[in-house]
């Protein structure tokens, strides 16, 4: 039984090393107690992806899996991120969203 814990903390904490910071930062801004959109981490999340298409990557993969969520509010708020993320980003973060093979598909 204590291996089975054992291996289900450190698959936890491989799931949020791979996220990375931008993809907490993507957690933190559709988190499911937001009544409204955090202005501040989206400004943050866009300037990141604005700065390296790395991150911008990491961050349309876990826009993707917010999409999915069972929570409207959480859809709604990962559309408003990535609304964001196409207005105020450069050619690089336009491009990742629209690649067919891209982070969203």
């Amino acid at each position: 039984m204590t291996s089975y814990f054992q291996q289900a903390l450190s698959s936890f904490q491989e799931t949020f090393e791979l996220k990375g910071e931008v993809g907490r930062m993507v957690d933190e801004a559709t988190a499911e107690d937001l009544m409204v959109a955090d202005v501040n981490t989206n400004r943050a999340i866009c300037r990141k992806c604005a700065d390296m298409s790395t991150e911008c990557g990491s961050a349309l993969r876990v826009i993707r899996s917010r999409l999915q969520h069972r929570s409207p509010k959480v859809q709604l708020l990962a559309l408003q991120l990535l609304s964001e993320i196409v207005c105020k980003s450069g050619r690089e973060a336009h491009a990742q969203v629209s690649e067919k093979d891209g982070p969203l598909s």
